[in-house]
């Protein structure tokens, strides 16, 4: 099952990176592609920021403090010793917005395709279409074509390659947690299935009905406020009903990456209450899978 082949427009380059950067507003990961990952110090550089150091949003730049960005930048390198200068880069999650759309005419050409998704994101999102950039995938369902676009502000990007620049890295490809891990499933994943991605900050929950996409959505989380698992639960369990309203049909399967440091519970506590095992992507090392499927 293929869910995704190439991406259209920029906001996903593909040239092959020397070192693959995520940035979250709690931390900042690198890992120096091979052909084995491990979580060890010649492959891997992980470390926590303080708060307020980078505050996601998708339409505002990110970056409020450069300069403690640039300094871990140096370290990771020194650190992992990499071979050229070409990166990609996975900005926090909530920096982007994700979105489905549908089109009956499936005959329509590249740049009327292009047209129809730039109508509709200058329609969902009120925005003119001059501040974002964004990308686009295409796949068939019951005789429709549906387009999943991400989008995210140009001021976002710029900021980020900006910063990035200045250490004389050249970020290619582009992209957020939650299509890295689509990326790593793509061509292995169930044909039924929800995609579960949870960190200190953001939730989000892929379904994936027959190999084509049926639901996106994309959460904030605010750990302050507390009662997280419940919070999980509940969208987790509205968002099966939804897939299984809309199609019919219930996920085979729950893939679930965690950045939290113990999961067991919340693995538990998902299976006893929908009825659907879970799979943990890379238990062992959960904060790699998004680095992985973002090369």
């Amino acid at each position: 099952m293929s869910i995704f082949t190439s991406w259209q427009k920029f906001f996903f380059e593909p040239p092959a990176p020397s070192v693959v950067f995520q940035l979250a507003p709690s931390f900042l990961a690198c890992f120096r592609p091979g052909q084995t990952p491990t979580m060890s110090e010649e492959s891997y550089f992980q470390v926590r920021l303080p708060r307020g150091v980078i505050e996601a949003n998708w339409l505002q730049p990110n970056i409020k403090q450069p300069e403690i960005i640039e300094e871990l930048i140096d370290q990771a390198i020194n650190r992992l010793k990499p071979v050229g200068n070409s990166i990609s880069l996975i900005l926090p999650e909530m920096s982007a917005r994700a979105l489905i759309f549908s089109v009956e005419n499936e005959l329509l050409s590249g740049t009327e395709l292009t047209k129809f998704v730039e109508w509709r994101l200058e329609k969902a999102l009120a925005q003119p279409l001059s501040g974002l950039r964004y990308s686009y995938q295409t796949f068939n369902s019951q005789g429709l074509k549906k387009i999943l676009t991400i989008c995210s502000g140009l001021t976002v990007i710029k900021d980020y390659e900006e910063l990035f620049r200045r250490k004389k890295l050249q970020a290619g490809k582009v992209t957020i947690p939650s299509v890295s891990l689509i990326n790593l499933l793509n061509g292995t994943a169930a044909a039924d299935f929800l995609l579960v991605d949870v960190d200190y900050d953001y939730l989000s929950l892929v379904g994936v009905i027959d190999g084509v996409l049926s639901i996106y959505r994309q959460k904030p989380l605010w750990p302050e406020t507390g009662g997280l698992e419940e919070q999980i639960l509940t969208e987790v369990e509205n968002t099966i009903q939804f897939v299984e309203d809309k199609n019919r049909k219930k996920p085979q399967l729950i893939y679930l990456r965690s950045g939290w440091p113990e999961t067991a519970a919340l693995v538990g506590t998902i299976e006893q209450s929908t009825g659907v095992m879970v799979s943990e992507l890379y238990p062992e090392y959960p904060r790699l899978a998004p680095l992985v499927g973002g090369q």
